[in-house]
């Protein structure tokens, strides 16, 4: 879905991050977690007490880029250079929500320099888009399509207009093509690939599904693609309105599809080939479901229309009560809509964006 680019001024009046606090946490970069209180911080390192009192001396450099962005927070000043320092510190680091953030107070720090800010912003812009790429290619690389496709739906649902946009539209239509190409293929090592050489899907136990089977979910198999190509739809299309009906109309082939392998459950007739059918496509329709749930949530929270994006999330989460993704999604959908504060030209605002770890 491309979105106009939000305004690059902005007049907001807010005041600055609250410092570190007597009860710190710090992170590095090998795992180790310490609580406490900061003692003193040069820049390089950080003096820290932990809760046993030890007193220990932790380099910037091992920790974590969260944890030396809130000693940085903790020290920087209230002008526009600072904030704006800080705010391209983060987008280096790709903290986005903290440069998002960060840009606002430089804005509203000093409008005059709105100009020399939001030139600062173009650039971030199109270095979070180039790197969020990167890191979608890493991991689908590491057979994990599912994380590569929420980040590059980030990249085309936030970052509209820049050059990263056009290329991760073309790799989630590459996806969606081989995702309907492999209804009936269950997953494969990220050695091999989804789909057979001869194109007949395989059962778990390597042997082809029989035609009675393929002909037996075929109408199923084609709702399934309706969901993907709905999803695919609603993340290219132009019109904002037209993009949230492709992919209510998507959910809604989904519940269709589910409804409809419950009917061939009721019926009495499966058998050992219909069940592994029918569990496979169960499955994907979930996956495919999920997915398109949450390109419409986030697509409402765009618009800033929480209790819509709250209304479709639970929705699937009564169909799906123990998915993972539905659950965080509904969590960053209830952190939005109690601290929105889209500015500044910047709006990623995803929360658990998937690494490459």
């Amino acid at each position: 879905m491309r979105l106009a680019p939000l305004a690059l001024t902005l007049a907001v009046s807010v005041g600055l991050v609250s410092p570190v606090s007597a009860q710190d946490q710090l992170e590095t970069v090998s795992g180790q977690t310490y609580e406490g209180k900061v003692l003193s911080d040069d820049g390089n390192s950080v003096k820290f007490q932990t809760e046993e009192g030890m007193t220990l001396t932790l380099p910037h450099k091992n920790l974590t880029p969260l944890s030396q962005y809130m000693l940085r927070r903790a020290n920087v000043g209230s002008d526009a250079a600072s904030q704006q320092a800080l705010a391209e510190w983060c987008v280096k680091h790709a903290l986005y929500k903290e440069a998002q953030r960060h840009y606002q107070l430089a804005l509203a720090a000093d409008p005059g320099k709105s100009k020399q800010i939001n030139a600062s912003i173009a650039q971030a812009r199109t270095d979070a888009g180039n790197e969020l790429l990167q890191r979608a290619k890493t991991l689908q690389q590491r057979n994990r399509p599912e994380d590569a496709r929420q980040v590059l739906s980030t990249i085309v649902q936030e970052l509209p207009g820049e050059p990263a946009a056009t290329e991760a539209s073309t790799m989630l239509a590459a996806d969606t093509a081989k995702r309907k190409s492999s209804a009936l293929q269950r997953a494969a090592p990220a050695t091999k690939n989804d789909t057979p050489a001869n194109g007949v899907p395989t059962r778990q136990n390597g042997e082809a599904f029989s035609a009675e089977a393929q002909k037996t979910f075929a109408p199923v198999v084609k709702l399934y693609h309706s969901i993907l190509d709905n999803t695919q739809k609603g993340l290219s299309e132009s019109n904002q309105s037209r993009s949230i009906k492709a992919f209510q109309q998507g959910l809604a082939d989904g519940d269709k599809a589910r409804q409809m392998l419950q009917q061939m459950r009721s019926s009495g007739s499966e058998n050992s080939e219909s069940t592994e059918a029918t569990s496979l496509l169960n499955s994907k329709i979930e996956s495919a479901t999920v997915n398109c749930t949450i390109q419409l949530a986030n697509a409402y929270m765009l618009r800033t229309s929480y209790n819509q994006a709250a209304d479709v999330v639970k929705a699937s989460m009564a169909v799906y009560p123990q998915n993972t993704q539905l659950n965080q999604t509904m969590d960053r959908v209830t952190s939005a809509s109690s601290s929105d504060n889209v500015g500044g030209g910047w709006v990623i605002r995803r929360g658990n964006i998937p690494r490459a770890r």
